[in-house]
């Protein structure tokens, strides 16, 4: 019934990425039969005009049934964002919406509280009082006000396993953005450790979060990740976690929370926000964050959130009078974080590598006669893992770390050009690796150093599943080398064996691809 009704309304079909159930794509003016409807079991959305008709509800879990458009960033909310990046503006606010997201999917305050009263009534044999058991700050306060804050609701009643939790797409942009500067700043009220995991999983040697005031004046590779609320990674720092406004009178935290407050104004002063699954997670931290930005003249705020805008307002009516300011340009998405974070992330990625590619035409002239094609720079298809691969490699980063740049560099521009005059020849480019006429080829880019040194460095790096034949450094210098690892009959500076293949600077192959 599902697939004859979707052909009679010329529909297209898909899979939506969080919960994999088949949906209509998009539903032209008309209606279903409430047989065909209740048959096919699939929510259909016909609007009066075709601009964001993709809708899909999510079948209960953690979104609750609430609809989600299926074009998580749309094109004049990208814009406002890519132009934050662009100029040093962008600050990232997220909380608990974004680690509710699928595979992460840590229980919300809702199912922490419910968790909590259920484990006091098998530990005590009681139950709580209604009114604490009904919502999470309440009860927090109340184990704080009993004095069994820290050996009972935190030591035996928190879930503290559902936070060690495999992280999400959205972590995953969060931790490439900050790794790379694309925000100036992260800050989160979650105690989750999936942003770190995220990091370590792009090869990140070192990620440090902001959780203590001591942390503040430290620098790192990566941009600074304040957590706000605490973190869970030892029971020492659940023990000083934030639960309730009541723990900010605590001299530790007080004095915390006091310093966190003037670091946050001075690193939000002027910038622009992207808040994610935050908006609803504390009444008292919206308070104290709408008094702290309240000077600090963004141009836009963009809130991700997956609420009806009238629940938004009524949730954080002091955030929302103060975006709502004039000279504030103030959006509400209504989409899953997760999902319009990689969104986001998809888009900054084909921007830049674009950008590069574009870059690099008149070195394609120059390398080989004629301007790159068009086909040869085709990147909307591809996906996350491919781009940031190419990301990897246009900038000389090893497989096994982050990328830190997000400008453009001159040095780039011979990688981007044989990458597209390789695309022309009919190559196939996957994991960092080219294959074409039956050879695997790998290109680094060593600008400014030596083959040995080079090879060095990649030793660095796991093996590739399939070793390549060749690896071509661009930019790199030959250098005299030991005759048990040279061809000495051979092409000049060619260095085999060793790390995988025959390493060759990149005159050999323009040659070729002539």
């Amino acid at each position: 019934t599902f697939y004859r009704t979707a052909e009679l309304l010329q529909t297209r079909t898909a899979s939506c990425r969080s919960c994999s159930s088949a949906r209509v794509d998009i539903a032209p003016r008309g209606s279903l039969s409430a047989t065909d409807s209740a048959r096919a079991k699939f929510a259909y959305t016909v609007p009066s005009t075709p601009l964001r008709p993709r809708v899909h509800r999510h079948p209960g879990g953690n979104r609750g049934g609430v609809e989600l458009g299926l074009v998580p960033v749309t094109d004049a909310t990208a814009t406002i964002l890519l132009q934050s990046i662009a100029a040093d503006r962008l600050v990232v606010l997220c909380g608990a919406g974004l680690s509710m997201a699928p595979p992460s999917s840590i229980p919300g305050a809702n199912a922490i509280k419910a968790e909590c009263a259920t484990k006091y009534r098998r530990e005590i044999g009681v139950d709580l009082d209604p009114a604490v058991a009904a919502d999470l700050e309440a009860m927090s306060r109340w184990f704080l006000q009993q004095d069994r804050f820290s050996d009972l609701f935190i030591t035996k009643l928190v879930p503290w396993k559902k936070f060690n939790t495999a992280p999400n797409e959205g972590h995953e942009a969060i931790a490439d953005f900050l790794a790379c500067g694309a925000i100036h700043v992260g800050v989160t009220t979650n105690f989750d450790r999936l942003v770190e995991e995220s990091a370590a999983r792009l090869g990140e040697p070192d990620f440090l979060p902001l959780v203590y005031e001591n942390d503040l004046p430290r620098s790192s590779e990566h941009h600074p990740y304040l957590k706000i609320h605490g973190c869970s990674v030892l029971h020492k720092t659940r023990l000083e976690t934030v639960w309730c406004r009541e723990q900010l009178s605590i001299p530790s935290i007080s004095d915390r929370m006091a310093r966190f407050q003037t670091w946050l104004s001075t690193n939000l002063f002027g910038r622009d926000l992207l808040i994610v699954g935050f908006w609803t997670d504390w009444a008292y931290l919206s308070e104290i964050l709408a008094t702290t930005v309240a000077a600090t003249g963004p141009n836009s705020v963009v809130l991700v959130d997956v609420q009806p805008t009238t629940d938004v307002a009524a949730k954080a009516p002091a955030l929302w009078a103060w975006a709502h300011k004039p000279g504030i340009t103030f959006r509400h998405e209504q989409e899953s974080g997760a999902e319009f974070l990689a969104e986001l992330r998809t888009r900054f990625t084909r921007v830049l590598l674009k950008s590069l590619l574009d870059d690099a035409a008149a070195t394609h002239e120059s390398l080989f006669g004629s301007p790159p094609s068009a086909h040869a720079r085709v990147l909307d298809t591809k996906s996350m893992s491919y781009l940031y691969s190419l990301r990897r490699d246009f900038t000389g980063v090893l497989r096994n770390r982050p990328v830190r740049v997000r400008m453009l560099d001159p040095s780039f521009r011979i990688h981007a050009a044989m990458h597209s005059r390789l695309m022309e020849r009919g190559a196939s480019y996957n994991a960092h690796v080219y294959s074409i006429g039956g050879e695997r080829i790998r290109l680094i880019n060593g600008a400014g150093q030596l083959l040995s040194e080079l090879k060095s460095e990649c030793r660095q790096e796991p093996p590739l599943p399939v070793p390549v034949d060749r690896v071509v450094c661009i930019g790199a210098v030959e250098d005299p080398s030991p005759a048990s690892v040279i061809r000495p009959t051979s092409v000049p500076g060619v260095i085999h064996g060793g790390v995988s293949g025959i390493w060759t600077t990149h005159t050999p192959l323009v040659r070729e691809l002539r």
